[in-house]
């Protein structure tokens, strides 16, 4: 038995974890629950018979518990919504037509949602890119002017041994020209001078 006030009978429905006193003390009739569950109340009485709503049995009928009441009909309405817009009532036709434009546009709203992720994915994947070819640029850059720098020491070393081998050249002609000369001395001059 659910503690509460006192009333006479046997619970049904499982607690829902929802145990303040003030939800217990507030109850619906069979008559006011299926107002607000727009079902007849025959269903009703069938619902808390199977346990699915929380309430009390007495000798006068169902007692329902209010947030059972409600949390079945909110539990109902998120499995159901297009139920839960008729009230459990048959549409009108413009209902339906409004309800039908609404799916229309539910549906495009998911194409177009994945329209726009597969959107931001390829952006995602441009700039990664992007940042991987900056980033190569930048060390080939790098690479090319080291590249430079060594071709530059290369080019003075090169005009450096050019210079040494043209002194190197004039010295030996300088040379060349004093063992002439030298040559062309005589012997005898040559040995004592």
């Amino acid at each position: 038995m659910v503690d509460g006030p006192p009333v006479s009978g046997t619970s049904s429905g499982s607690p829902s974890g929802t145990d303040r006193a003030s939800d217990r003390q507030e109850y619906y009739t069979v008559s006011e629950a299926a107002k607000v569950l727009g079902i007849s109340e025959r269903r009703v009485r069938q619902i808390a018979q199977d346990g699915k709503v929380e309430g009390v049995r007495s000798e006068d009928g169902w007692n329902l518990f209010r947030y059972s009441i409600h949390d079945f009909r909110d539990h109902r309405e998120a499995q159901n919504p297009v139920q839960a817009v008729r009230g459990g009532r048959e549409p009108s036709s413009e209902a339906r037509e409004w309800i039908e434009r609404v799916t229309t546009l539910e549906r495009e709203l998911g194409r177009l949602e994945g329209r726009l992720e597969l959107t931001e994915r390829a952006e995602s994947t441009m700039r990664e890119e992007r940042q991987r070819l900056l980033e190569d640029l930048d060390r080939e850059r790098e690479r090319a002017a080291q590249e430079q720098a060594r071709a530059e020491e290369v080019q003075r070393d090169a005009e450096q041994f050019i210079q040494e081998r043209e002194e190197a050249q004039e010295e030996a002609h300088r040379l060349r020209e004093e063992l002439e000369a030298e040559r062309s001395k005589g012997f005898w001059r040559r040995l004592f001078s």
